[in-house]
């Protein structure tokens, strides 16, 4: 599934691209975060360590625990305060923040905390 390959896919890249790192770096000074060189690194790894236990099945349910957290945290720092501030309240904000691209994979994440991992995860072939 391709949203398992995303975290570690995204954590790689905010952890090694030059690019990537400047633009976490950017971000959590811009959202006020202390000692953002250290949290946006740290974070970082998190979504790479989870996201790559997530890809192979291992600890699912906390692994997308974490990564809910994780994503649940970026759309209150950051995203809420990209959304237009004159939208009324009971339609066009909701619309406008379900269209957020964290909002799917919030949703596929609640999906694996729900159910659990498939049938070739590393946690169904243990049991």
């Amino acid at each position: 599934m391709p949203s398992q390959h995303f975290f570690a896919i995204s954590g790689y890249k905010k952890l090694f691209d030059p690019v990537f790192i400047e633009s976490m770096d950017t971000a959590m000074k811009a959202i006020g975060v202390p000692h953002p060189i250290f949290v946006s690194g740290f974070l970082a790894t998190d979504e790479l360590i989870f996201g790559l236990l997530f890809c192979v099945g291992f600890l699912t349910r906390i692994c997308a625990s974490v990564l809910i957290c994780m994503l649940f945290a970026a759309l209150a720092a950051v995203d809420m305060h990209t959304m237009p501030s004159n939208l009324d309240f009971l339609l066009s904000w909701y619309s406008y923040f379900f269209y957020l691209p964290k909002f799917p994979y919030t949703i596929i994440l609640f999906s694996f905390v729900q159910y659990g991992e498939g049938d070739w995860s590393i946690d169904k072939m243990s049991c």
